[in-house]
């Protein structure tokens, strides 16, 4: 099972993103070489507290082979940012996830990308963090990465 989340809002790209999602889902089409069962969908609150409570009852209920969480940035045009790393007051914590695989997917799809380590400084950065934190403090191994969309 793969977990993707991206936050709610009426005109955020992760919310976009994850309803087009949500379609081949619905149409059981493959997303990301995964069959649509494998797939599940979260759209957090634009609350940390209750984005972190949603991000803790997915990984309590279910084992994730991968996790993917989806955020707006608003500067980037026409490609996506992979955010290496989240920081929280001076503690840094960086991605587990298989970046070559990533890349070679994103590559093979003629998505543009970049490399970043400033996933910002509100929601995005904190919902990463504590993700990220959340894995290694509970011994859970699932890799998990950020990425930022561009504005829509």
């Amino acid at each position: 099972m793969i977990l993707i989340a991206g936050f709610e809002g009426k005109n955020n790209s992760s919310k976009l993103a994850l309803d087009k999602l949500k379609f081949l889902i619905k149409n059981k089409q493959k997303v990301f070489n995964f069959n649509y069962q494998e797939i599940d969908l979260l759209y957090l609150k634009n609350d940390k507290t209750k984005s972190s409570e949603q991000i803790v009852d997915m990984l309590n209920s279910t084992h994730y082979e991968k996790i993917i969480l989806l955020g707006q940035k608003p500067k980037i045009k026409n490609k996506i940012s992979i955010e290496l790393q989240a920081k929280l007051n001076e503690k840094t914590l960086t991605t587990n996830f298989n970046l070559d695989e990533l890349t070679a997917f994103l590559n093979k799809n003629k998505i543009s990308y970049y490399f970043s380590k400033n996933c910002g400084t509100s929601y995005c950065n904190y919902i990463y963090f504590f993700t990220l934190d959340y894995l290694l403090k509970n011994k859970i191994s699932t890799p998990a990465v950020f990425i930022h969309l561009p504005y829509q």
